[in-house]
């Protein structure tokens, strides 16, 4: 680094031109290394599964820019849709996690982002309680309903409350799209026709699973079921 003498005299009494070239590729070269230095650092890279603070939807990162980002709707994305993403701070997310076996992420002991959830007992009757911690066995720790006891599971003896989704296929598309619904609308096989399409002109799709328990889906099927008759025999 220049001492300050150094460039005070050059101030002063002026330098080669070779000099002030010096200085010039010295200064930045300083600047461009004290911005990387001080440049900021988001905690979330593209690609992380993240959700909002106030949601439970899983969403993925498309976009880093300092400390903001902009993320979309897994199931959004996988319909289709499209639309301007708003900027937001990365302090409005938390990363995506899931207990059960069906996500990649699961909750580790002192990860407090899956608290509040309320699951159910897989009995005949069951309890319900509020997810409030994953103990050192790896058991769900839920304060129940009602009696305010405070009791651990084993994952496989408690399933989290869900809407109900079911699942569908559009022509010449081999992905299935989950959407809310109401339980009993809608059976296996069934044709349901979408008021607006995601994919376009194919607005007809073919029901291929009810009950799906899906956590992407935050979109209600809005549309008809179609009633068929056979002909031919």
């Amino acid at each position: 680094m220049w001492e300050d003498t150094y460039l005070n005299d050059i101030w002063r009494h002026g330098s080669s031109d070779s000099e002030m070239r010096t200085i010039a590729s010295w200064v930045c070269d300083h600047y461009e290394k004290t911005k990387t230095e001080h440049k900021p650092s988001c905690k979330f890279k593209v690609g992380d599964h993240v959700r909002l603070k106030a949601g439970h939807a899983k969403m993925i990162v498309v976009k880093v820019k300092g400390n903001t980002i902009q993320a979309d709707y897994i199931s959004r994305k996988n319909a289709g849709y499209t639309g301007n993403l708003k900027w937001r701070s990365e302090n409005d997310y938390v990363r995506f996690n899931s207990i059960d076996n069906t996500e990649t992420d699961e909750i580790q002991e002192g990860n407090t982002e899956m608290k509040n959830k309320l699951y159910q007992t897989k009995e005949s009757t069951p309890r319900f309680g509020i997810l409030l911690a994953v103990n050192s066995q790896g058991k769900l720790v839920l304060e129940m309903k009602g009696s305010g006891d405070v009791l651990a599971f084993d994952k496989a003896d408690v399933e989290v409350v869900m809407p109900y989704t079911f699942a569908v296929k559009f022509p010449n598309t081999g992905t299935e799209y989950h959407y809310l619904g109401t339980e009993g609308e809608v059976e296996v096989n069934d044709l349901v026709m979408l008021d607006s399409s995601p994919i376009g002109k194919f607005d007809i799709a073919r029901v291929t699973a009810v009950n799906t328990r899906s956590e992407s889906a935050n979109v209600v099927f809005k549309g008809s079921k179609i009633l068929t008759k056979r002909i031919g025999g």
